[in-house]
């Protein structure tokens, strides 16, 4: 019984997993944080990325 235990402490194969889950769960945090910063400059009032594209946009058609 006691060599079983010891042979599950010693094993490495899950550990490769447990470690791409970390780093899919840190790139998932970064993507998110861009996501939110850039969805900020894109729509920020007036100053926004958008409201500009659109008053550029009905200025050309009037």
């Amino acid at each position: 019984m006691m060599n079983k235990v010891i042979s599950l402490l010693k094993e490495e194969e899950g550990q490769s997993m447990v470690e791409y889950g970390i780093i899919l769960a840190l790139i998932s945090v970064v993507a998110i944080g861009v996501v939110q910063a850039i969805g900020k400059k894109l729509s920020n009032g007036s100053d926004g990325a958008f409201d500009k594209v659109n008053g550029a946009l009905d200025s050309v058609k009037q």
